[in-house]
């Protein structure tokens, strides 16, 4: 590319260096794309040490590495379950908005409204005359009708006699035809008033509602509660959920939107005036100006899924993490002296926590019971963190949250009263060990359990481990990063579980487990370097339980490429999302003797002959509406589907059934799932290159 600049009369010219980063269109949509990109014969359990120590590392149990990271290109945002999550702020003059404000935030509401007020944020008060909310859903009636499940909704006061505002297809009052929040689909929702005190509300850049009101938008209702995100102080029954929320903001003295907008194409900033932003990290932290404290209720989930299409995956950009499924995991690494500190250290590492399902749970473990001059950060099953310097141990004041990614970071800094301090997300812990003189490492460590005890293993993800012996990195308050760590000056480990062969480059799966002798291949290849082979003697892929291929009833877009070694004499398996074979709420692309099809206790399309092998083919089933249709090599095979069916199993596998049986022999590549979008909904050219999201 060349770039010329003028300023009409001279023309300037200069040599410089930029880089272009490129989107990939309605990768947003993608909940999994499980590829092979590794050598031949790679897997997912050899692990490399980064740092010029180059330790040698075994993975024991089902550990492996995966592309699920706090790194990932496409951001996280908040899950609520609709059985009881909800987040509280503390009472804060932040939370009454006296003057011109803004409120906005992203909404993803999956297959139903589940009940007809769910608040997104109201006080948390058991009173509710005066107090404000925003909700979808409204149970005051919508112009005198019925109450009315997905229509967004809000009010200054819940009291009767004052405006109700819902989104209608006038936006100029609060009346009209009713607008629901679309399901299966993100939405950007906000709420302003400005400087002449007209309140307007817009739901995806549009004006669906005006009021003017002059008096206080009131969060903390009257001085004496904080404000509540996910359910109001009074309605048991108004939780928010199933849904997602994405950058939820509250600005107090601005008003940003006084006409239709352009929705915000990037995760939102603190911008002068904000007051509260959550749901834009990959931890709940509050990155307003006050920064206030959270409190969480229930078991809400910061989830790989968000509005904004984002890059294609890059290993060094976006990492990976090491999997531990609580059952004897671990990655273990032989101790010598770069495990020995006789002085300033650093251990820091991000941690996403699935479960407490073992009390004491390793996350590192460089001290033994029976050598106890170590270290180690571990998990407790009540939650408390717990972390020893040389068996001076102690619980830490703060938690370990489940669900969301939290950077830890254990240092001593000199030799003083509190010398030893664990950061969690930054914050050093209100408790401190003091211990000086020389920590010595047992004969191995282990990270993702307490060594040599497998009923203390860790349940879930660790990312971007990094050893320091010589310095103390961190000596106040901080910011995690938001890029990979680096091999600084006296590293002496840096796992970042990059090495993987076949990954998931959506980002979504915390395991991507490889069964019997999957693995990379180079013998046959579409469009990269290696392709995933199954030998048809128990190799499958199992990715279940993450919220990859349970469509509901809307949208959707399964693929791939596969390539058959030999003609099956019975049934194989390219994919399956069932749990069972009888069920009408999984599918199943198989592959029989004289057929290829897709069936849902029923056939849904069948090409109608057999499959040649020896050849790559690219396979399709999407939904569109109400249409389902299968393709091969991008041709419509059999009939449209039109049948209703509500795809809710939450189970993914890849060359084997859910009772591991029916096994794939061959190649695959390239296997997306793509949740709320048709790809393809007539006959197509098939991709003539990888996918990139």
């Amino acid at each position: 590319l060349t770039f010329r600049a003028s300023d009409g009369i001279n023309i300037a010219s200069a040599i410089s260096s930029f880089t272009l980063q490129f989107k990939v269109v309605n990768q947003k949509y993608t909940t999994a794309l499980i590829t092979s990109v590794g050598a031949n014969n790679a897997v997912n359990t050899s692990f490399d040490d980064k740092s010029t120590s180059n330790h040698t590392i075994t993975a024991n149990g089902d550990a492996h590495q995966t592309t699920f990271s706090p790194y990932r290109h496409g951001g996280y945002s908040m899950e609520f379950d609709g059985t009881g999550d909800w987040i509280d702020t503390p009472n804060h003059a932040d939370f009454d908005l006296d003057g011109e404000f803004t409120i906005e935030f992203w909404v993803y509401i999956p297959n139903s409204y589940a009940r007809t007020v769910q608040r997104v944020i109201a006080p948390n008060s058991g009173g509710y005359g005066t107090a404000p909310y925003i909700s979808i859903g409204n149970d005051t009636g919508i112009t005198g009708g019925p109450a009315m499940a997905g229509v967004l909704s809000a009010t200054r006061a819940v009291g009767a006699g004052n405006p109700q505002m819902h989104a209608n297809q006038t936006g100029t009052s609060a009346t009209g035809t009713a607008t629901l929040i679309p399901l299966n689909t993100w939405t950007h929702c906000a709420l302003t008033r400005d400087s002449s005190n007209v309140v307007r509300m817009f739901q995806a850049g549009t004006l669906v509602a005006t009021n003017t009101d002059t008096n206080d938008f009131d969060f903390t209702y009257g001085n004496t509660v904080g404000a509540r995100i996910g359910r109001s102080g009074w309605g048991a029954g108004e939780t928010l959920g199933p849904a997602n929320l994405k950058d939820f903001r509250i600005i107090k003295g601005t008003c940003l939107y006084t006409s239709n907008f352009t929705a915000p194409t990037e995760t939102l900033t603190a911008v002068t005036n904000t007051k509260l932003l959550i749901f834009n990290k990959p931890y709940l932290k509050d990155e307003g100006e006050t920064g206030h404290a959270l409190t969480v209720s229930g078991d809400p989930t910061m989830a790989p899924w968000g509005p904004f299409d984002a890059e294609e995956y890059s290993a060094s950009s976006h990492l990976g993490s090491a999997s531990f499924d609580g059952t004897g995991d671990s990655i273990q690494i032989t101790g010598g002296s770069d495990f020995t500190f006789t002085g300033d250290f650093t251990a820091e590492c991000w941690v996403y926590c699935n479960a407490r399902t073992n009390d004491y749970a390793g996350i590192f473990g460089f001290s033994h019971d029976s050598q106890s001059t170590g270290w180690n950060v571990l998990g407790r099953s009540n939650g408390k963190l717990h972390f020893n310097v040389g068996m001076t141990y102690t619980d830490a004041t703060g938690s370990l949250p489940l669900n969301q990614w939290v950077h830890l970071a254990l240092v001593r800094n000199g030799s003083s009263s509190g010398n030893c301090k664990l950061y969690i997300n930054g914050v050093a812990d209100a408790t401190t060990v003091t211990k000086t003189g020389t920590v010595t490492q047992p004969t191995f460590i282990q990270i993702g359990q307490y060594p040599g005890i497998a009923a203390r293993a860790f349940n879930g993800n660790i990312a971007d481990v990094r050893v320091v012996n010589g310095t103390a990195v961190y000596t106040s308050n901080f910011t995690p990063t938001t890029a990979p760590l680096t091999a600084v000056t006296n590293t002496k480990l840096l796992v970042q579980s990059t090495d993987a062969g076949i990954i998931d480059k959506a980002q979504s799966a915390g395991f991507v487990k490889l069964l019997g002798n999957t693995k990379s291949s180079t013998t046959q290849t579409k469009f990269l370097s290696s392709s995933m082979y199954f030998d048809g003697t128990g190799d499958y892929i199992e990715a279940d339980d993450q919220d990859i291929g349970n469509f509901g009833t809307g949208d959707f877009t399964a693929e791939g490429w596969f390539y058959l070694t030999a003609s099956p004499s019975n049934y194989i398996t390219v994919a399956e999302t069932r749990g069972s074979g009888a069920s009408t709420t999984g599918w199943v692309m198989a592959i029989s003797a004289g057929d290829f099809y897709v069936y849902s206790g029923a056939f849904i399309g069948a090409k109608g002959s057999a499959i040649s092998s020896n050849t790559w083919y690219h396979w399709a089933f999407t939904r569109s509406g109400t249409d389902q249709k299968v393709f091969l090599n991008g041709t419509q095979t059999g009939s449209t589907y039109t049948t209703a069916r509500n795809y809710t199993d939450n189970n993914f596998t890849i060359g084997a059934k859910h009772d591991a049986s029916e096994f794939f022999t061959g190649y695959q590549s390239d296997v997306r799932i793509t949740k709320g979008l048709a790809r393809y909904t007539a006959n197509f050219t098939p991709p003539t290159a990888a996918l990139q999201g």
